[in-house]
């Protein structure tokens, strides 16, 4: 472990041009929908565990491009009542760093994407397109010149042809992995 904490200590990872990102991380996320299904609205609230996975190329040293993706599921009811959304989205991005030095970065991301729509419950199931506008941004530490792990902050519109319209805040912590070219 002392090993490890010296490393961390001299490390400099170095986010350059021809970098590849691989990052995870879990998050939490709140959302504000309006639901309109056969004429019918509703408004609510609801926070939830999620997943995201992204991949970035560095074109240059600061800019980025590459996609994320989103997976969420939120479950509950009575046995009777039950009720289930999924999620799923990709959302090709453009990162930006704004800040480089040593361990520590920060960057903004902004992307427009796709997903899908699914919820099953009170006898029927609804399974709807839909588009998404997201922004981000983030902090990366790393550890050593490969291994890091960070915060990201993002705020998400969504919006499906005519039954779901939501923003979206997520709070997610996680890791990354700098496959640079060497």
């Amino acid at each position: 472990m002392l090993g490890l904490l010296l490393l961390g200590s001299v490390a400099e990872a170095q986010i350059s041009q021809g970098s590849h990102l691989i990052s995870g991380n879990v998050g939490l996320t709140s959302q504000h929908m309006k639901i309109t299904y056969a004429g019918d609205s509703e408004s609510g609230s609801v926070s939830f565990l999620d997943l995201e996975g992204s991949y970035t190329y560095m074109k240059s040293d600061r800019l980025g491009f590459g996609a994320r993706m989103v997976y969420s599921r939120i479950g509950g009811g009575s046995y009777r009542d039950k009720v289930s959304i999924s999620t799923i989205a990709i959302i090709p991005s453009v990162r930006y760093y704004v800040y480089q030095r040593d361990r520590f970065h920060t960057y903004v991301n902004a992307g427009v994407g796709f997903g899908q729509f699914a919820s099953a419950g009170f006898d029927n199931r609804v399974t709807n397109g839909f588009f998404t506008l997201g922004s981000a941004i983030g902090f990366q530490h790393f550890i050593t010149e490969q291994i890091g792990w960070g915060v990201q902050i993002n705020a998400d519109y969504v919006s499906s042809k005519n039954s779901l319209n939501y923003v979206e805040l997520r709070l997610g912590i996680g890791f990354t992995f700098n496959l640079r070219k060497q």
